[in-house]
């Protein structure tokens, strides 16, 4: 299988997918008592509202997403949910909510800060 080229909106594949990108829910942060509400940041019941608004049987793994965008078989309506910059919020508030639904999330960690007490760029400039 070969990585997906990706121009704008649009997507080319090996398998001959030359479509438009389909949808993804990009979470960055979550607000609850222990993390503040910041631009953008969900609650738990927001993001489960959210969940529940596209459809839980809309939403696929990781793997799935991938595999049906390398074999020409992504749809439209296909969605895959990803969790930005490792946040700790993240993990705290999404995962159990995940797990609940039995579906899958990408959490993308920022590796390089792990165990350090370095923060992200935006942190520090705010």
């Amino acid at each position: 299988m070969s990585t997906p080229v990706v121009r704008g909106d649009r997507c080319e594949t090996s398998a001959g997918y030359t479509g438009e990108l389909t949808h993804g829910i990009m979470v960055h942060h979550f607000h609850d008592a222990k993390h503040p509400r910041t631009q953008g940041s969900v609650s738990r019941d927001e993001f489960e509202a959210i969940l529940n608004f596209i459809g839980i049987e809309r939403i696929l793994s990781p793997g799935e997403w991938m595999d049906r965008l390398q074999n020409n078989r992504l749809n439209k309506s296909d969605v895959c949910l990803t969790f930005d910059d490792g946040y700790l919020d993240n993990y705290e508030n999404a995962a159990p909510i995940l797990e609940a639904h039995g579906v899958r999330g990408t959490f993308f960690v920022t590796t390089g800060l792990i165990g350090t007490p370095r923060l992200l760029w935006y942190d520090r400039a705010t």
